[in-house]
């Protein structure tokens, strides 16, 4: 059974893998040895499957954190699949499987983390899960996933410097990239839950670690230059934040 819908509520923390596989017996059993891997480690995945690669691209963004390839299916096969993820997403694991093996040395091409020889077995895609989903626990606390106009984006809390909203038009600033959303500010903040951000205002929220000082004219004054003004009655408030957050 194909799934295809993708989770992008709080369960944005799940651990996403896709299949792309066009043999129905070959998909049904990748899939069993990741049931097999959730229920030995009590573990929960979002997984989708996909029966070609056409249907996979025509769908791609980049919010996977692993991806299990086909490569001989026709149309579009695995390596020229596995190049376009590569121009859209550099971080998502891909791990191929086939019964060719003289393609595993064109793997490193696309820094495909392992290479599987069908039929799958259980060992094998345990070994490349638990590498992969290792490392995903250690970043999942520290990202938010943020949906655009007409994308979908991790970004570490580490480089989100400042939010400001619009009404409901939502910018992340990152030093590199800003991201506009349609959420609320409120919204926002639970999603921020974390000592290093504050609520400044009705339209502000600050990452602590990107603030500066305080202006003479009241302002607070970020790294990169910019200034937000301090709500009247707040600036006791807001010193007092910094100083928990740094443990002055």
């Amino acid at each position: 059974m194909e799934e295809t819908k993708i989770k992008y509520s709080k369960e944005s923390y799940m651990f996403r893998i896709a299949i792309v596989e066009d043999n129905d017996d070959d998909r049904n059993n990748l899939l069993s040895k990741i049931k097999q891997y959730e229920e030995e480690f009590g573990v929960k995945f979002d997984i989708v499957t996909f029966n070609n690669g056409f249907n996979f691209m025509d769908k791609f963004i980049p919010v996977f954190n692993l991806v299990f390839l086909d490569i001989n299916m026709p149309g579009i096969n695995g390596m020229d699949a596995a190049g376009q993820i590569r121009k859209v997403d550099e971080e998502v694991a891909i791990c191929f499987t086939t019964s060719l093996g003289q393609y595993a040395i064109k793997g490193y091409e696309v820094s495909a983390i392992d290479f599987i020889l069908k039929p799958v077995e259980y060992k094998r895609v345990k070994n490349v899960i638990s590498k992969t989903y290792k490392g995903f626990q250690n970043d999942a606390e520290n990202q938010i996933l943020i949906k655009t106009s007409n994308s979908f984006s991790m970004v570490s809390l580490d480089d989100i410097e400042y939010v400001t909203a619009d009404d409901h038009i939502i910018i992340y600033h990152t030093a590199n990239k800003d991201y506009e959303s349609w959420d609320t500010l409120k919204n926002v903040e639970t999603k921020l839950y974390n000592p290093r951000f504050y609520r400044l205002s009705r339209s502000v929220i600050l990452n602590l670690d990107y603030t500066k000082g305080v202006s003479r004219a009241g302002d607070v004054i970020m790294k990169d230059g910019t200034l937000f003004q301090i709500p009247r009655g707040k600036k006791t408030s807001f010193i007092q934040a910094v100083s928990d957050y740094h443990n002055f």
